[in-house]
Formats: structure tokens, sequence, C-alpha cells
């Protein structure tokens, strides 16, 4: 086993990457007899994949289509993986995240802890600040649908030494879909919307078209498939939008034409549910959240967990209190407090403040001695 495979599955990791898969399944209430089941002898069933990993014989399975509506219209096709494909990809994930996100340039907003929509539109109204008039804003059609999965995995060799990983990766990639239609399979397009992979494995491929742009004098802010191109003159807007047509089609891509098209912030520009205009504030942005506030915890036998973009503070498997974590500035934990693995992900990730007296420790998975 290679170095990071080795990171990435040992036994405690893979039991904290359970733990985000459970409150992730228990956050979108679908959970279901299958996590009932693995939770009832998680630490026993985690065993089996643990020793395939280890010996390089751990196959993915394939995954399920499942269709939902789009608020906009249509339908967005997911394919959701098993159980314990779902554990290892969370596990594979962290290993992944810290090698490939800080290859990313800073204006790309959309799966990356600690930023959002919120940091997006502020620099949209900075480049506005800036001396930017005009906007070329369109999106990527079909983007995780079509993304070639061979010219994607040859960029995860350029950055990913360690070649066992290359491999599980791959397959993850090429997992057939129940019920797909085994010609598009064979076209090797596409990423598993549901896979845990999927968003960073996206984000690596279009940092390709990011670079490209800012090397042809475009600073493109994207979120996603979703991106506006600020520039001084509607003719620049036109420019931009031609050359993000050419770079993309390099890539085997397209604009969606819904949304391509170039406005002037006088018009307004509309970008991810929220439009600037020439007289938006710079902190408007800020001031339409939520104030931040301080948490107290100080009854014993606590625990703090996070369900989807909520804090849970739970007492003997009963929920006393419940906020969103973008409300949340600093965590206060007095006595015997514990905290799950996964809330302290998504905490640190946020840049949310743990404080904790100095007499005790909190413990993840569990309370102070």
């Amino acid at each position: 086993m290679g170095e990071l495979l080795a990171r990435a599955f040992t036994e405690q990791a893979l039991l904290d990457a359970w733990d985000e898969v459970r409150e992730s399944a228990l956050a979108d209430g679908v959970a279901g007899p299958e996590v009932e089941r693995f939770e009832a002898s998680a630490a026993q069933r985690i065993s089996e994949p643990a020793e395939q990993l280890a010996d390089g014989a751990f196959e993915p399975g394939p995954v399920f289509r499942v269709e939902i509506s789009k608020p906009s219209g249509g339908v967005r096709r997911l394919g959701i993986p098993s159980l314990v494909d779902r554990i290892v990809e969370r596990a594979l994930l962290e290993e992944l995240d810290a090698i490939i996100d800080p290859l990313l340039l800073p204006w790309s907003f959309a799966y990356r802890r600690g930023m959002g929509v919120r940091d997006a539109i502020a620099c949209l109204v900075e480049a506005r600040e800036a001396g930017a008039r005009w906007v070329a804003r369109a999106d990527i059609k079909d983007c995780f649908d079509d993304i070639p999965r061979w010219t994607l995995l040859g960029r995860v060799r350029e950055v990913v030494t360690d070649l066992q990983a290359v491999d599980l990766i791959r397959r993850f990639l090429d997992r057939p879909v129940v019920g797909e239609r085994v010609s598009r399979q064979r076209r090797g397009l596409g990423l598993h919307q549901g896979s845990v992979l999927a968003p960073l494995l996206s984000n690596l491929y279009l940092d390709a078209f990011d670079r490209a742009m800012l090397a042809s004098g475009y600073r493109v802010i994207r979120f996603a498939d979703d991106f506006a191109i600020p520039v001084a003159d509607r003719a620049a807007a036109e420019r931009a939008l031609a050359r993000a047509t050419e770079i993309l089609d390099g890539l085997r891509l397209e604009l969606g034409a819904a949304k391509t098209r170039t406005v002037s912030f006088d018009e307004g520009v509309t970008f991810l549910g929220r439009t600037v205009t020439s007289t938006t504030s710079p902190g408007a942005e800020a001031l339409s959240h939520p104030v931040e506030t301080v948490v107290y915890v100080d009854k014993d036998g606590a625990l703090l967990r996070s369900r989807g973009d909520r804090l849970v503070v739970e007492h003997n498997d009963t929920a006393l209190f419940k906020l969103n974590l973008r409300r949340v500035r600093q965590v206060v934990c007095v006595g015997r407090v514990g905290m799950t693995t996964p809330f302290l992900h998504r905490a640190l990730g946020r840049g949310i403040d743990i404080v904790v007296p100095a007499t005790r420790a909190v413990q993840a998975g569990g309370c102070p001695p």
C-alpha cells in the first residue's frame, strides 16, 4: 500500500469516515436500514474493507441511479455508491483534499472548506470596486456528466504521486451504473454525482480552465460550473466569452446557452442567487447574513455533533440545541463535553474557534476525563 493510502485507510480513519457518512445520511433523512445495520457493529464491519484495502484487493461496486428534480426544472441524475464505498471514498477524500485544494486558484469558491457563495459574491463586488463595469456570465453545460474521465485521470497522475491511490481513483471513476446505457459508460464521460470525490475532482479538472483564462488576461470567479468574469467594458466581456468557449472546447466541454450573456453592473449582475449592481455596498453581502454568535456548552456529558450545516448539542441522545454553523463564531466548552470528529472537521473548516478551559481537554468522539 502506498503512503497516501496507508494514511487514508487506517481503521481509525475509516471509522472517522463512517461517522461522516452516518451524520450526512441522518442529516438528509435517508439513513435507512443499511446504515442502521452497519451502525450496530461498525467497528467489526470496518475491518473487512480495511483488510481488503491493505491487501490491494478492494473493488468498488456499481452505483445506483437516482433522479431528483431541479428547482429550475429538469432532473439531476445522481449515482449513489454503496455504503462501504461511501466510507472508503470519504476516507480517501481527506487525503486528496489536502493535496488538491492548495493547488486551486483563490477564485474557485465551491466545495472548499471555509469558502462559499458569500465569498464569491464579495469577490465580484471587489472587482467592481477595482474598476470593472461589465461581466461575462455563463455556466458549463452538463459539466459533471461530460468531464472526460481519462483526461481527468491524467491530471490526477500529475498531482498524486501514490500510484496505487491513482489506480483506486480510476476504479471509482469507472464504476458502472445500474440501469445506465452501456454505450454512455464506454464513452468514458462523466463523474458520478453522489460520490463525495466528484466535487473535488471536478474542481481539479476545471482548474485548467481557470488558469488558461487567467493566462489570457481574465480572472474567472467560479463556483462549481457557474462563473462570472468581471471586465472593463462590453467588448471585453464578449471577448472573454469567446475565449472561454475556445478553452472549454479544448477540455471537451461547452457553455450552457441559458446563462451565457454579457451584463453591466448598472443593469445588475445576477450570480449564485444574488444580484450585484453598481450601487451594491461592499459590505452588503456580509450584512445580509445573520450575526455570528458564541455558543456556550456547560452541561456535563453533552456531545457536539454536526447534522449537515447545523451544530447539534445532544445529551443522552436527546437534542438540546440546534444552530446553523454559519451563525457560529466560537464554541466555549465548560465541563465534560465531547465532540464528534465530523463536527471538528466542519468547525475548523469554517474557521470556528473552539475554546476549552486549560484544565480540561475535549476529546474527539467522547468526553474528557
